[in-house]
């Protein structure tokens, strides 16, 4: 199967839906498959939209990439929310517009809206005020409503995003999948450890509030211990 893969990430391996999506195409590759992931710069390298409708410009510039060269995949996956273009102009034209559209979706936005609604009461949540929560709402929650809506498969990574889907928007059985992430053989190398009390945490990541920050500074301070980021 010839597969189309397109993320709306940079393509560095060590970020997180990037290195999915090449452990993806390595182990589909394996199975016998043609694999070609796509990310944001091979699309849209320079923007001509404001900012913050990129993801509107990303998502027509796949619908345009896709038609472009529809023969030459069996399928296309796009992980959301960058799918509804393409998934809305397949509804009205069906194979003329291309092959068929597998979504893939890393979380569920529901989920977050309400942990970061919680956060934002306990003033940790710098980027989930009013006007974030109003934009996020009127623009962000449409786009990956109409990405999974329109697909004509969805894989989702965890079970509360499967049954989601199905109880709260309908979706059927058969058009829902559960595909959890993997790690690498390397994940399980036996490591040694020093023996000594660890006091230094090093974090190596991105640095944003719904990633738990507040807590990782707050539990090191109460303990003494020196947080390194």
């Amino acid at each position: 199967m010839r597969i189309l893969m397109i993320a709306g990430v940079p393509g560095k391996a060590e970020a997180g839906v990037a290195g999915i999506v090449y452990n993806l195409a390595r182990e589909l590759g394996d199975l016998g498959h043609s694999v070609k992931p796509l990310f944001f710069e091979d699309l849209l390298p320079t923007q001509s939209w404001p900012n913050r409708f990129r993801t509107i410009e990303f998502a027509k510039r796949i619908s345009e990439y896709v038609r472009e060269v529809r023969t030459e995949y069996d399928v296309i996956n796009i992980h959301a929310p960058f799918g509804f273009w393409y998934g809305a102009q397949r509804r009205h034209h069906q194979s003329q517009v291309g092959p068929p559209y597998v979504m893939t979706m890393h979380g569920l936005e529901e989920r977050r809206n309400y942990a970061m609604g919680r956060e934002a009461r306990k003033g940790h949540a710098d980027y989930f005020r009013w006007k974030n929560r109003v934009w996020q709402s009127l623009y962000h929650m449409p786009t990956y409503r109409w990405s999974f809506k329109t697909a004509d498969q969805c894989i989702v990574t965890n079970r509360e995003a499967l049954l989601f889907l199905e109880l709260h928007y309908n979706l059927p059985p058969d058009r829902v999948w559960l595909v959890p992430n993997g790690v690498g053989p390397e994940f399980f190398h036996v490591r040694s450890f020093s023996r000594g009390t660890a006091n230094k945490l090093l974090f190596v990541g991105t640095w944003i509030d719904h990633k738990g920050i507040y807590y990782l500074t707050e539990a090191f301070a109460r303990g003494n211990l020196e947080f390194v980021c």
